[in-house]
């Protein structure tokens, strides 16, 4: 489905990145949101991924529907401009993924959306040895996100970042 991926790349070049749709055994993940800032108590403030509203949908070439959104999921392909422009913060230890499109947000006018043209199986047993040094949920892991957390306040302002409606 790469086809399609740069079909829509070549048709909107204002575009920084378009995502694919992740198939993850029994189910779909699209891993795309809104970036949404909110205050909270104490002068802290938050970062909210969420879809707000129903998004607009863009028509590529009258058959590849187009939605834009903040961040999306990583099964994308990104213009190497983009990535020129900014890539991400060697510091974080987890979680850059959300700086790439956190900088992006705040400081260019790169965009970037998704079609559900193109699918990608997402296998989440094939690499255990990254799951685990990465993705796991102990005590390294906990280490690592606070890292992340104190990098996010530090470089964006942000005390805590939020999934969802509040």
């Amino acid at each position: 489905h790469l086809d399609v991926l740069q079909r829509v790349l070549n048709a909107r070049p204002y575009l920084g990145g378009i995502g694919a749709i992740l198939v993850e055994g029994n189910r779909f993940r699209y891993g795309c949101t809104n970036l949404h800032e909110e205050d909270l108590l104490l002068g802290k403030k938050a970062i909210v991924h969420d879809i707000r509203s129903e998004p607009e949908i863009e028509w590529v070439e009258d058959e590849i529907p187009v939605v834009e959104f903040d961040k999306i999921a990583q099964a994308a392909i990104i213009r190497k401009d983009c990535f020129e422009e900014y890539s991400w913060d060697p510091r974080f230890p987890i979680s850059e993924h959300l700086d790439f499109f956190l900088n992006h947000y705040h400081n260019s006018n790169w965009k970037f959306a998704i079609t559900p043209n193109a699918v990608f199986n997402h296998h989440k047993t094939i690499d255990q040895e990254y799951r685990t040094r990465v993705r796991s949920s102990g005590r390294e892991y906990k280490k690592k996100k606070k890292r992340a957390l104190s990098l996010y306040e530090e470089k964006w302002g942000y005390d805590r970042w939020e999934y969802g409606h509040r």
